[in-house]
């Protein structure tokens, strides 16, 4: 066991960090020779020089559509890479901590003296209609059917770690805020079946339900000169947000007339009309807009239910290098809710600010990306100026022939969106970084497309497998990953690279087989509580997770202690021919949908009574 853990500790990367800072910037030369706007890219000084080209910073928007592509997508095609310099991020730390305590002061202002004390007038008009509005939409809380929606997502949690974070092991980590613990008694009187189960090990203290304070604050990469934060919810907390969520996102489907799952296509098509056409209505996106949804501005707009219960799953405080924060916004990125609750409250409260102004009630939200008629923008800058939202102007747009929202960057009806290039995460295995040049050439490639072929980067990554000895090229249908190999439309064509040889097999009459790089299952242990619970309901277990003797209510001892074969969350690369790869991929799919329905019966409602802990 030393001897291999000694041999992963000294094994040497077949790329250092100044030569992936080199193969970037010779991708980005490719790029702009191929988009026929020719640059040689040199040191880290390239991202201050290429800035400039954006067209949205010159002001004279009056040109052609290729022109603007090839422009605009090569000044922000190193926004999320960190060059060699720059991969400390101690100082962006600092910067992100520092803006989120003034956030911090920003909402105890609104909490406590804006929205506490807040006089009659315009924006409590404003208010008091978008509170109707909400109320309608959102009835009066079911705390069954609550129950019936709470599920573990796949994240960490305080108390189980990102590779850890397996439905099993969340099952039996009782992490979470005194609130919230109470609630898991009450939502144990109500699942039953899971009670009599966790029972034994809560008496014998196995399990012991912990109370923590709130949750964890991270930061994770937004661009190369700024980070996001993220949250890290206790793992009861997350359980119950997740029920909520979905709770609002049902409400906003029936009576709110948004359905976030086809809302962003909505958006992206919209944006492509508004722009082609030169329609008066704005595209509207915030910053920091999870971080300044206020508990105060959510106590004035929920109805009391619905409020009490975000009280009950919510972090008050969160915890970042041993120092605790006082929270006052409702939710933050990481938080089941934030992301349905902010949809409700925009929609509701510009859709109140256009009633109120008597003007045209156009109104279209997605999180925070927002679509409404420009004439409304003024009155949206007040609401935001009583409110301390802070729009965010670079991605705001009035009039013209330009809008963004939903990963849609629409200049007259054409989406001009970029491909943002990161580093590689795997510098060791050359598979790793085979895929990595695979998903740079396929993004880029389709930027390119859109008026030109992809010549130049075809060269750049035949060199690059040459130079760093990765083997062959592969080509694969559009169908697969852009890390499987390099994406052809017909398999029948002409080699789309230079100097290499496809290895396709096959004819159009009976089919083709292409050798790719390829996601595979690996062994991991997992504690499968949940198919003993299938088990327990007299459902019998899969063939595929049954790896001995089924424990019984009589003996819960025998639990067999091995290995479960599941699916893997990462991604691991190796050579298969895509017969082999289709029936393997089919098995997977059908144990991911025994998981899912296994997911369904852990927290299934069942008469009777069951005991608690609290």
């Amino acid at each position: 066991m030393s001897a291999v853990k000694k041999s992963k500790a000294t094994r040497q990367p077949i790329i250092d960090n100044k030569n992936i800072d080199r193969a970037v910037n010779a991708v980005f030369t490719a790029f702009t020779q191929d988009l026929g706007r020719p640059f040689i890219a040199g040191g880290r000084n390239v991202r201050s020089t290429i800035r400039t080209w954006c067209p949205l910073l010159q002001g004279d928007m009056d040109v052609e559509v290729r022109s603007f592509n090839a422009d605009y997508v090569s000044a922000h095609f190193l926004d999320r890479y960190f060059y060699t310099t720059e991969l400390d991020q101690r100082a962006l730390e600092d910067q992100a901590l520092e803006k989120f305590k003034k956030n911090l002061g920003r909402g105890y202002m609104q909490n406590q003296w804006k929205l506490a004390f807040l006089p009659t007038g315009r924006l409590n008009s404003v208010l008091l209609s978008a509170s109707l509005e909400i109320g309608r939409i959102l009835g009066e809380l079911d705390i069954h059917h609550w129950f019936e929606l709470c599920t573990h997502g796949p994240n960490a949690t305080v108390g189980v770690k990102k590779m850890d974070a397996y439905y099993p092991n969340k099952v039996i980590t009782l992490d979470g805020t005194l609130p919230c613990i109470r609630l898991y008694n009450e939502y144990l009187g109500w699942n039953s079946n899971l009670a009599t189960y966790l029972w034994p090990d809560l008496i014998s203290e196995e399990i012991k339900p912990t109370v923590v304070a709130g949750n964890r604050l991270s930061f994770v990469p937004k661009k190369f000169d700024s980070l996001r934060t993220m949250m890290v919810e206790p793992t009861l907390n997350q359980f119950f947000q997740q029920g909520l969520g979905g709770y609002i996102t049902e409400q906003l489907s029936r009576f709110g007339n948004i359905e976030l799952e086809t809302q962003p296509n909505c958006h992206r098509a919209l944006c492509r009309v508004i722009s082609a056409n030169r329609l008066d209505i704005a595209t509207i996106d915030w910053s920091q807009a999870s971080d300044r949804i206020w508990l105060g501005l959510c106590q004035k707009l929920l109805p009391s239910d619905w409020f009490a219960a975000i009280l009950d799953v919510r972090s008050p405080v969160t915890t970042y290098n041993g120092t605790a924060f006082e929270l006052t916004m409702t939710g933050s990125m990481g938080c089941g809710f934030t992301f349905p609750l902010q949809t409700l409250l925009f929609s509701s409260l510009l859709r109140a600010l256009a009633r109120e102004s008597g003007k045209e009630q156009f109104v279209s939200v997605f999180g925070d990306d927002c679509i409404c008629d420009s004439n409304l923008v003024d009155d949206i800058t007040w609401l935001a100026e009583q409110l301390d939202w802070q729009m965010n102007a670079d991605k705001s747009f009035f009039t013209g022939d330009f809008r963004e929202t939903c990963g849609v960057d629409s200049y007259r009806g054409v989406d001009c969106r970029p491909f943002f290039i990161e580093r590689p995460d795997d510098v060791y295995s050359p598979s790793g970084l085979a895929a990595w040049a695979y998903g740079v050439y396929n993004q880029s490639a389709r930027v390119i497309e859109r008026f030109g072929r992809a010549n130049h980067l075809g060269m750049w990554l035949v060199d690059f497998f040459k130079e760093y000895g990765l083997g062959e090229i592969f080509f694969v249908p559009p169908r697969f990953s852009v890390q499987a190999g390099v994406q052809i439309k017909d398999p029948a064509i002409l080699n789309p690279l230079p100097n290499t040889s496809s290895r396709i097999i096959g004819n159009d009459a009976y089919g083709f087989h292409f050798p790719f790089l390829g996601s595979k299952r690996r062994k991991v242990k997992v504690i499968p509580e949940p198919y003993y619970l299938l088990a327990l309901e007299g459902k019998g277990v899969p063939k595929s997770f049954s790896k001995g003797i089924l424990p019984s209510l009589e003996d819960p001892s025998l639990v067999p202690d091995k290995d479960c074969l599941v699916p893997w969350k990462g991604n691991a690369y190796g050579k298969r021919k895509d017969g082999c790869a289709g029936r393997r991929r089919r098995k997977l799919h059908r144990r991911r949908d025994q998981c899912r329905r296994l997911d369904d019966v852990c927290f299934r409602r069942f008469d009777g009574d069951s005991p608690g802990f609290f």
